[in-house]
């Protein structure tokens, strides 16, 4: 199972730990550093089940709009039915995978960072209230943005992209810690393919796409 890139930097100096503590353990034997090492390899168990990178085939389509990553609909709003773009919310609980993927394939126009609240990151206020990261792309049928809100524990967004870098849609580019959201909002021209409450899959599932 791959790792993503930011649980690395984490596990590789916990797994150097753990074997220094095992080391020491057969030389000295202490009852303590029994519940030392078990505790450690706890935790990096428990890191590696969070930091999950499965690999994913993306469906081809230029006019397909993916969700960026696994979880929960819980906001759907198409833009056929008069608004003027269209927009899904999703929920990542602490179990779903973290990896966020691309939507779309196109230009990264502009990344705005903003320092907010850490919200419980399924509340209606989070999107707007929350410390988030804000990427806009310009695509074949219009721009596209994606949002990264943190959450109410980890409080941590990674987001590897640069303005001006084109980008697939499908292809890693960061992640968010433990429980958060992410947004889509989409031109008038894509039609919204997924409904509330159900479950999608990030680089797998079409959440849009353009007739």
């Amino acid at each position: 199972m791959r790792i993503a890139s930011e649980g690395g930097r984490l596990l590789l100096p916990l797994l150097g730990v753990f074997l220094l503590v095992v080391v020491v353990d057969l030389l000295v034997r202490l009852p303590a550093l029994h519940g030392l090492a078990a505790g450690i390899l706890l935790l990096i168990l428990l890191l590696f089940f969070f930091f999950r990178d499965p690999e994913r085939k993306t469906p081809a389509g230029r006019n397909l709009v993916l969700a960026p990553c696994d979880g929960r609909v819980i906001l759907v709003n198409d833009a056929s039915s008069g608004a003027e773009q269209g927009r899904v919310a999703i929920f990542m609980s602490v179990l779903d995978v973290h990896v966020n993927r691309n939507p779309v394939s196109g230009v990264v126009q502009e990344i705005q960072r903003h320092r907010g609240s850490f919200r419980h990151a399924a509340t209606p206020q989070a999107v707007h209230m929350n410390t988030s990261v804000t990427v806009r792309a310009s695509t074949d049928f219009g721009e596209v943005t994606w949002i990264q809100v943190a959450g109410a524990l980890a409080r941590k967004i990674s987001c590897r992209l640069k303005e001006g870098q084109f980008v697939e849609a499908g292809e890693r580019f960061g992640l968010v810690y433990l429980g958060s959201r992410m947004e889509v909002l989409t031109p008038a021209a894509v039609r919204i393919r997924v409904a509330l409450g159900q479950r999608v899959r990030a680089g797998l599932t079409i959440i849009g796409e353009v007739s």
